[in-house]
């Protein structure tokens, strides 16, 4: 097994909705995804999860995720070389 495969291995044991990570609606699909930070800047709150970078490799700015029946926006986002996603989102206020 190459260290590439490794990792997405690994990943696979992360991203376990029945252990680790929540389910995340992500345009026309599920996606697992564990939440990373809360960051808060004045009045704006903003949370960090990370997915595994396949399952968001066209990600853009603006998308819209659903987590826990609360609606979320991609505000930023950064495939990193571990093969997961960092993405920053903001509640949806409706």
């Amino acid at each position: 097994m190459t260290l590439k495969e490794i990792r997405i291995a690994d990943l696979a044991v992360i991203y376990n909705t029945d252990e680790f990570a929540v389910s995340a609606t992500y345009k026309d699909g599920e996606i697992p995804v564990l939440f990373e930070h809360d960051y808060e800047v004045e009045t704006i709150s903003n949370k960090a999860i990370s997915t595994p970078t396949s399952g968001v490799l066209d990600i853009k700015s603006g998308d819209k995720f659903v987590i826990d029946g609360i609606n979320y926006k991609c505000i930023n986002f950064d495939h990193l070389e571990t093969f997961k996603t960092i993405i920053v989102i903001s509640k949806i206020w409706d």
